[in-house]
Order: structure tokens, then sequence, then C-alpha cells
């Protein structure tokens, strides 16, 4: 399966987000379906995500992560957007978050 990952800027993310979401403001982490016509290819694309280094600094910072730590963060939290997990709600939030803690720990044994 494929995914494409972007490692940007606030000033490009905040573009992207203006744009697309018409969120005016910079965020940490972007995740957009790729919508590809299954009847000439083979390839399974998940999707792209885009991650802010500035917000993963700046988070890293507040919350005693380790820049990596909160990169890693944003990269299973897009992925979890891409496979159809959401985090507007916040019964949505708890689940999403309690998934990130879950594949965060596998990751790291």
């Amino acid at each position: 399966m494929d995914l494409s990952l972007v490692l940007t800027s606030d000033r490009e993310i905040h573009r992207f987000n203006r744009k697309y979401l018409h969120h005016d403001r910079p965020t940490d982490v972007l995740a957009f379906h790729v919508d590809e016509d299954r009847r000439f290819s083979k390839r399974k694309v998940l999707g792209d995500i885009m991650i802010s280094t500035d917000r993963a600094k700046i988070y890293a910072k507040r919350f005693g992560n380790s820049f990596w730590d909160e990169v890693k963060l944003y990269i299973v939290h897009g992925i979890l957007h891409l496979l159809g997990y959401d985090d507007h709600k916040a019964k949505d939030r708890v689940r999403m978050r309690r998934k990130e803690k879950q594949v965060l720990k596998r990751v790291k044994d």
C-alpha cells in the first residue's frame, strides 16, 4: 500500500489548510485521500499526509516529547484519518487517541 509523506513548514501547511479545509491557520497534520481510478492500476494508495515540522517542534517542547516522537504521532494520526477515524467530536477524539496510543506502543515494542 502506498502512502506519501510530506514534511513541511507552518507556512506551507497553512496554505493547504486554508485552500482545502478553509481553516486560516497552520496545523500539525493534514491527511488527504487519493482518489485513484482502480480500473487501470493494481496499486493500492492510502493517501497523502502532510506534517508541519514547525508545529512538531513547538508541540514536542510543550508536551515534553522528542521531535521525532511528535512526528511519529502525526504520522499515526494521519494514517488513522485515512483509515476513517475522525476527531471532530469528543467521543471520536477519545477513540482516536486510544488507537494512536495502541499503534505507537506496538511501534516502540
